[in-house]
């Protein structure tokens, strides 16, 4: 990992951060308006908050988004979030992939 373009501020981690922080906003201000709402993450670590944020809506979300091919884990009480441990190897495709399927597991999940 230290010979690779991992690390520092033009690195894959903080890259892949910089892509799925601005895609969850752009999914926020666009399609999901009103159903995502924090946006955060360090790193690989992205989480973000659905619906009212509560422990029941963000574990259906997340069942929901695994029954559609992507996985997730689910963070605190109140509130709850959604959040990712993304792997280095995620490429444009994936990444992709990954946003159509959280922007139709949004809409599944929050009516």
């Amino acid at each position: 990992m230290q010979e690779g373009n991992f690390y520092g501020p033009k690195g894959r981690i903080a890259e892949l951060e910089s892509i799925f922080i601005n895609k969850l906003k752009y999914l926020a201000n666009n399609s999901c308006k009103g159903k995502i709402g924090y946006i955060g993450g360090v790193g690989t670590m992205i989480s973000f908050e659905v619906g009212d944020s509560t422990l029941d809506l963000t574990n259906a979300f997340i069942k929901n988004l695994f029954n559609n091919g992507v996985i997730a884990f689910s963070a605190g009480k109140n509130p709850a979030r959604v959040r990712f441990l993304l792997p280095l190897s995620l490429t444009d495709h994936h990444i992709d992939e990954i946003f159509k399927i959280i922007d139709t597991t949004v809409h599944q999940t929050i009516s």
